[in-house]
């Protein structure tokens, strides 16, 4: 019988066959370059398939063949040994079965944890009422009055802020405040897809920005501090990072899309953290926040962002009040492509031009990955911590 024959009969793939001729398991007579199957090697194969279908492995299947082959296979010993390994098998088969059983009993009990823990409820986030007095007009930086207001003795949630001197405006949807200046480069990542295809080189790297930022934050800041992260759209740090942070401090989140700005709103909500977020749809760079009133500034790949979309970069230099710092996580694409020309000079350079100088807190780190696939990159991320000149 030739292998195509006994590949149909048998319901065989060749490429199987062939690996059980290369491992000895088949061992079929030759007619030039053409294997031929006689009867002993079909019912070798029969034997095969009744052992893979009882989960014995190759390497014991083998040992059953030659057990098969040099006796009458009808000795009592013999298949006494048979038995053996038939029985072994089965104990086996009920240990991996006790195993699963096990593994789906914690799989049902973390599954009645989760669901306990899920509260389709939100505790509702508007502006806070204390982030007015760091509201302010841009041009000539005077209080904003506020207009047609609906508010409790906490949150505003919607409205209007003017400046009556330069009639700039700032509108009040839900709890989100936009300026004029919203929109711009790119599109809203409000299903957060670029946290889905991160590799795992990548994701390594950026858990060790998450550890730089968060140690320098927490001794940075104190408990009622004002701290800021723009960009939110591109890579937003302190979403995952709250529950480790000051409960009575004032965070500032900017970006220029309104509704990833929801999005996380509503996501934060869910989470029922009691703390002041102030939530400003605002592309400029220059925000309608009173000068020298930040703590911290935080730009995680911000200036990455900004570099990219010509945007100017953010006014820090203005925002940040006595003793006030900038954490910055910027990433640099070593080797491959490198269109915007990020690079740690650019990145200096440009906290020069806004005024504010490195602190002795600046390091590189590093990884290799198959991005693309066709070639080895290597990244780095600029760690920095830089203060007013």
């Amino acid at each position: 019988m030739k292998i195509g024959d006994l590949s149909r009969k048998l319901n065989v793939s060749i490429h199987a066959i062939r690996h059980y001729i290369s491992l000895g398991l088949l061992v079929p007579e030759r007619n030039g370059k053409l294997f031929d199957f006689d009867p002993q090697a079909v019912e070798d194969l029969h034997l095969i398939i009744r052992l893979k279908g009882m989960g014995f492995t190759l390497k014991e299947i083998q040992t059953l063949i030659s057990l098969h082959r040099t006796s009458n296979w009808v000795e009592p010993d013999i298949m006494g040994e048979y038995i053996n390994a038939l029985q072994k098998k089965t104990e086996e088969h009920r240990a991996q079965i006790q195993l699963y059983r096990n593994y789906l009993d914690r799989i049902n009990v973390e599954l009645e944890s989760v669901e306990q823990q899920i509260d389709s409820s939100q505790s509702l986030i508007g502006v806070p009422l204390r982030a007015m007095e760091y509201l302010c007009c841009p041009e000539c930086k005077e209080s904003l009055t506020a207009k047609d207001v609906q508010m409790n003795s906490r949150y505003i949630y919607n409205g209007k802020l003017y400046c009556s001197r330069c009639q700039y405006a700032l509108h009040i949807d839900n709890g989100i405040v936009s300026s004029p200046y919203i929109g711009g480069f790119g599109t809203p990542d409000v299903e957060r897809e670029k946290y889905h295809d991160i590799p795992s080189p990548i994701l390594t790297l950026m858990q060790k920005s998450y550890l730089f930022v968060l140690q320098n934050l927490q001794n940075n800041s104190g408990e009622s501090s004002v701290i800021l992260e723009t960009d939110a759209n591109e890579f937003f740090f302190l979403y995952t990072h709250f529950r480790k942070l000051g409960k009575r401090a004032l965070y500032i989140i900017t970006d220029r899309f309104p509704q990833v700005l929801r999005m996380y709103k509503q996501r934060i909500e869910y989470m029922k953290l009691d703390l002041d977020i102030l939530y400003l749809a605002d592309r400029s760079g220059d925000y309608p926040i009173k000068p020298h009133s930040i703590d911290i500034s935080i730009d995680y790949f911000s200036s990455n962002f900004r570099q990219a979309a010509g945007l100017p970069p953010v006014n820090t230099q203005n925002l940040l009040g006595d003793g006030g710092k900038q954490i910055g996580c910027y990433y640099i694409p070593v080797s491959g492509e490198n269109p915007h020309g990020f690079s740690i000079h650019k990145c200096r350079q440009s906290l020069r031009e806004i005024g504010i100088k490195e602190l002795a807190k600046s390091d590189v780190i590093n990884c290799n990955s198959n991005i693309p696939a066709e070639m080895d990159c290597e990244h780095s991320i600029f760690l920095y911590m830089a203060g007013k000149q």
